[in-house]
């Protein structure tokens, strides 16, 4: 069962009871959607007359929608991927923000900002839609492969991969930690120090029957 507090005038605080089960969650600005292990979605929250006109049906998942994999909330609009990458929006459409470009293509995450889409692809690319007033969707040409995404009010996050070089670095520094390790386990071992205390002593008598060889000193 989720568990949801603070503002609660649109009932976005107020997650149904029968929702339970929740693989993940996403809020936006006055609904929330749960994502359920069957991969159907349950929203709840601003998808009703309060003074404004809050129902873009935000909160009711498009009857067509096959199962998905994950979920973002927005102002006034919703979207998942579903279990085979495809991206779907729905909602306040205003701005293009509900209209997926055909080029997104199989995606593995999903977020919404005010009136724009992210969408980080199976290649580790980043596509934005949607209203561009700052330069939200201009994603940046270098930005190489990411991670992850995320949308603020008017802006956005990627989380680029480490570069093959800081790859290879991490992978060289593994390697030697490990040589170094062998090579202190080594150096135990022929000492007969089996306990690693600096002295053959106790349960370590055991293995100078072995003749290990001298100790280094």
């Amino acid at each position: 069962m989720p568990r949801v507090w603070g503002q609660n005038n649109l009932g976005e605080a107020s997650p149904p009871q029968i929702v339970e089960g929740v693989t993940a969650v996403a809020t936006g600005g006055g609904h929330s959607l749960a994502l359920l292990p069957d991969g159907s979605i349950r929203g709840w929250g601003a998808n009703r007359f309060n003074g404004i006109n809050f129902n873009y049906g935000q909160t009711v998942a498009p009857s067509d929608l096959g199962p998905c994999k994950a979920i973002a909330a927005g102002n006034y609009n919703s979207g998942a991927i579903q279990a085979d990458g495809t991206v779907v929006m729905w909602g306040f459409a205003d701005y293009g923000v509900c209209t997926v470009p055909s080029d997104v293509g199989a995606s593995t995450a999903i977020a919404i900002g005010e009136y724009h889409g992210l969408a980080l692809r199976e290649n580790r690319t980043v596509r934005a839609w949607g209203l561009n007033s700052d330069g939200q969707c201009n994603v940046p040409a270098g930005i190489g492969a990411c991670t992850a995404v995320a949308a603020g009010y008017r802006n956005s996050v990627a989380l680029q991969a480490k570069s093959f070089i800081e790859l290879l670095s991490d992978a060289n520094a593994a390697n030697a930690a490990l040589t170094a390790a062998n090579a202190a386990l080594t150096a135990q071992l022929e000492c007969g120090d089996l306990d690693g205390d600096g002295e053959v002593a106790g349960p370590d008598l055991g293995l100078m029957l072995l003749n290990f060889g001298p100790c280094s000193q």
